[in-house]
Formats: C-alpha cells, sequence, structure tokens
C-alpha cells in the first residue's frame, strides 16, 4: 500500500492513515528526521490518548546534527515528552545521538499475531517526515509493509536505535549561546591586506580527508557530541577541526611547538599536545585575524578558539557558494566541485617583533586560505529537501 500525497489522486495521503494507525495503536513510535511544532501540536492530545493506551515514543534524527535545536520547537517537544511519560513509562520525545534520517512509523509492531488491529497494525517506511509537507502537503513516497518479517525488522531497528543511539529531549543541551556572548567570524571585521612587517617563510598544503571522514575532521557536527551525567551536548554545526596526516605534520613549517597549556587527557590520548598560534583566515580578499591551534597525538588537529570559527570560515564559504546546507555532510565530490579539496597554510615571521630564539612561535603568524580558485565550475541545485525546523 503506497502514500505518495498526490493532490490529483483523492486518498493517496499519509495522513489520513496515519490518524487512523494513532488512534488504533497502543504501541506507537514515529521515528523521523525532522518534525514541526504545528504537527506536534495537533496530534499532541491524540498522541497522550495513545500512550495511556500502552506507549508511545516519537524519536527524532537530524537535529544533533544541526548543532542546535530551533529553541521554540525545542519547547514544545520539552512539554510533549513531560506529558508522554506523565501518560505512560517508556513513553516520550527522544533525540538520536547519531545523525538518523530515515522515517518509520510503527503500529502495534511488535505485539503477539492476532493484537492489535489488523487494518492498522504494522509499519510504514517511506520519506514522510512528521510535519504539515511530510504528512500531506509534499510529495512523498510511503509504503505499508507487507511481509511480518519486514514490520519486526523495521521495529528492532528503531528499538535498537532508540535505545542504544538516543537520549531523552530533556536530556539535549541547547548549545548556541546568547548571541551577545558569541564571539563569531561574522561579527569580526576583517582587513584588506597582512601587515607589512610579515616576512613569508613558505607554504604549504594540507589535505582535506573528508572521505574517510564522515563524522569528524569538517564533519565533526555529525559525530558523537559531548555526554555529562544525564546531559547530551550536540555539536554545533560550525564546529570543525582539520585533521592533518603524517606528511603535513613532518613538514618543517607546520606548527608543532610544545608553546600552550596542555587539554585534558582521555583514554584514547597518549599524549596532550597544544600548539596556539596568531593567524589569519583568507578567502583570497579579505583577513580575519584569530587564534588557531594544534593538538592531540602528534599535534594531528588543527582548530580554533572558539572552537566554531574555523567552521564558520570553511563551511561558510562552502555555503556561499551553493554547494553546502546546514545538515548535510562534507564529501570529498563537493570538494572537488569548489574547486579545491586542501587548505594552503603559509607561515610568516613578523619583523615587529621580537626574535624568538626558543621557537615559540612568538614572533610567526600563519596565514590559512580556503580561497575558491577562479573559474571554478558553477554549481546546480542539488534537491536538499527543506525542512520545516
Amino acid at each position: 500500500m503506497l502514500r505518495t500525497n498526490e493532490t490529483s489522486k483523492p486518498g493517496v495521503a499519509f495522513e489520513p492513515e496515519f490518524a487512523a494507525c494513532l488512534a488504533a495503536s497502543s504501541s506507537t513510535d514515529i521515528c523521523v528526521g525532522y518534525c514541526s511544532r504545528d504537527t506536534v501540536r495537533k496530534y499532541r492530545a491524540k498522541m497522550i490518548k495513545a500512550a495511556g493506551r500502552g506507549r508511545l515514543r516519537l524519536i527524532i534524527g537530524m537535529y544533533s546534527s544541526q548543532g542546535n535545536f530551533p529553541p521554540k520547537l525545542y519547547r514544545v517537544l520539552v512539554d510533549l515528552h513531560q506529558a508522554l511519560a506523565k501518560a505512560s513509562p517508556g513513553s516520550g520525545v527522544f533525540v538520536t545521538t547519531c545523525d538518523y534520517h530515515g522515517k518509520i512509523y510503527l503500529f502495534d509492531a511488535l505485539l503477539p499475531e492476532g493484537g492489535g488491529h489488523p487494518e492498522t497494525a504494522g509499519a510504514w517506511l517511506g520519506s514522510s517526515n512528521f510535519s504539515p509537507a511530510g504528512l500531506c502537503g509534499r510529495r512523498e513516497a510511503i509504503v505499508r509493509l507487507a511481509d511480518p518479517s519486514d514490520v519486526r525488522e523495521a521495529a528492532a531497528y528503531v528499538e535498537y536505535l532508540c535505545s542504544m543511539k538516543a537520549v531523552p529531549v530533556t536530556g539535549v543541551t541547547l548549545t548556541k549561546p546568547p548571541a551577545s556572548a558569541r564571539e563569531t567570524l561574522f561579527r569580526m571585521k576583517p582587513e584588506k591586506s597582512l601587515p607589512a612587517s610579515l616576512v613569508p617563510d613558505g607554504s604549504m598544503e594540507i589535505e582535506l580527508n573528508v572521505a574517510r571522514q564522515a563524522e569528524s575532521g569538517l564533519n565533526l557536527c555529525k559525530g558523537a557530541g559531548r555526554k555529562t551525567k544525564l546531559k547530551y551536548t550536540p555539536r554545533d554545526w560550525y564546529e570543525v577541526e582539520i585533521s592533518c596526516d603524517i606528511k603535513a605534520r613532518r613538514n618543517p613549517l607546520y606548527p608543532k611547538t610544545d608553546n600552550a597549556p596542555h587539554q585534558k587527557r582521555n583514554a584514547f590520548q597518549k599524549t596532550s599536545n597544544h600548539c596556539e598560534f596568531d593567524a589569519y583566515l583568507t578567502d583570497g580578499t579579505h583577513y580575519w585575524k584569530c587564534r588557531l591551534s594544534t593538538y592531540s597525538d602528534g599535534y594531528k588537529a588543527m582548530g580554533s578558539k572558539p572552537r566554531t570559527l574555523l567552521g564558520e570560515f570553511m563551511k561558510g564559504m562552502l555555503e556561499q557558494s551553493g554547494l553546502l546546507k546546514r545538515g548535510e555532510t562534507i564529501t570529498q565530490e563537493m570538494l572537488e566541485d569548489y574547486g579545491r579539496t586542501t587548505v594552503t597554510l603559509t607561515r610568516y615571521t613578523d619583523t615587529a617583533r621580537t626574535p624568538d630564539p626558543e621557537g615559540k612561535l612568538r614572533d610567526k603568524v600563519f596565514v590559512l586560505s580556503f580561497e575558491r580558485p577562479a573559474g571554478a565550475g558553477s554549481w546546480q541545485d542539488n534537491g536538499q529537501e527543506a525542512d520545516e525546523e
């Protein structure tokens, strides 16, 4: 049974099916990438009633990769979670700690054969988010699974996702600080040129190894967030780091002098190296002054202070080019379309500073360039969906 929301064909919208199944089910799982405030409000009372008959879980999977929740949506979901949890144990709103973009709707899927209502029990699998567009407004494709083994497999996956890869929405910390307290690249006034006192020492290219870093490096926001006790903090969309390979780190220009307070060590680190240095970020026309650092084992990672500054620069360049949209993964193909798969790091000696015989980089300034080459190919819309929230 297929539902597509095709307006020219009556009876093919998914929302009537969803409403009927929700009204009859005593065990409901709504496992989607995105949801909207309007839909949550519309079905709030019916969802609470369904939870009172057994259990209802709303599981959403893409906000961890966004770096933060839209505040209004977050408040609506916390309110719903508290009401569902009060209605029955195990019910509530859950947020995955990994990137999940699927759409699965389960109704009495794990009840013994003959349980529930045969006409509504089962599983729906497709592209419909829990939103007005997903349920009825936009062309989608969502199908009811007919094979009982497929239904059980879908239910087992949702159970795994909710129990092993998700936290209650009340355990999620919004990561976006007050605008007045946040230092951002967009607030910094760029300079039109470098100081005349800077004399170049040499340049090197650093590969952006995104092909093997789907959840780290430039895609760090898609990796595991930070967990402390019962709280989970997703990584900000603009939090990135450049992972430098051994070839780059062996280059004599690479900054790796142990000249700053060590970072806190963890079980995976053999050392806690940390090298901070003055730097500029440039798009080829403007220069933003900042502090960068290399850290972790063998100084293999490079990042900014604050950690979102480098991401605002590099992801911002990709966003301005039309290649990247919030929530997407940066891929090798995307970088090739941009025109480069490396950043250029140039070291300068600042002749206005006292020479540093200790080699602590006190007289050095680095310039990191992610300038798009002239004549790089144009980009056409890649079809990324625009979700409501």
